[in-house]
């Protein structure tokens, strides 16, 4: 099985337990503090402060970017908490220019927002790649990444240029 397959595997599994993909439902269910912050130039960020997981999120941020920016903050909690105990994990300080966590971070993001049978069904209504993530109320970029997870599961799925470092591009454009 590969990394993709597992991080899809806990997103997957945190949606179960929950029974919904809002991201802050699972957040608040988990024990984590969602805040919003005025971060200057970050979107958000997680910590872990004297045994409490946080995600701060930033507050320029409009409702859909804030739920995406929650999940990929909540897809560190699941995957790199242990990290987050001795530093806080960001998209500019200690990644900048994405990386392996930050992808995996996207990966979560990517399953728990997005549904096989729902973005399946989107791809019946629409004849594109714009149409599906607006249907779905994604970024395409996210969109990209779950396409690779499909395609990890066995559904066939034309790949998509990937930008790892999308959430830091694409949401920073707006201000």
């Amino acid at each position: 099985m590969s990394e993709l397959l597992g991080i899809a595997e806990a997103a997957e599994k945190a949606a179960k337990v929950y029974g919904v993909r809002d991201p802050y439902e699972i957040a608040e269910r988990e024990g984590v503090r969602v805040c919003r912050y005025d971060l200057g130039s970050l979107n958000g960020m997680y910590t872990v402060l004297a045994g409490v997981p946080f995600i701060a999120l930033g507050a320029f941020l409009g409702k859909e970017e804030a739920r995406l920016v929650c999940a990929h903050e909540l897809g560190h909690h699941f995957l790199h908490k242990s990290l987050a105990e001795t530093a806080a994990l960001s998209d500019s300080s200690i990644f900048s220019g994405g990386g392996r966590l930050e992808y995996e971070a996207n990966a979560f993001a990517a399953e728990l927002l997005i549904g096989d049978s729902a973005l399946l069904d989107a791809a019946k209504v629409c004849g594109d790649v714009a149409c599906i993530a607006a249907e779905l109320e994604v970024h395409p970029e996210l969109l990209a990444v779950k396409g690779e997870i499909l395609r990890k599961k066995g559904y066939d799925f034309n790949p998509l240029d990937i930008n790892v470092d999308f959430l830091r591009k694409q949401l920073r454009k707006r201000n």
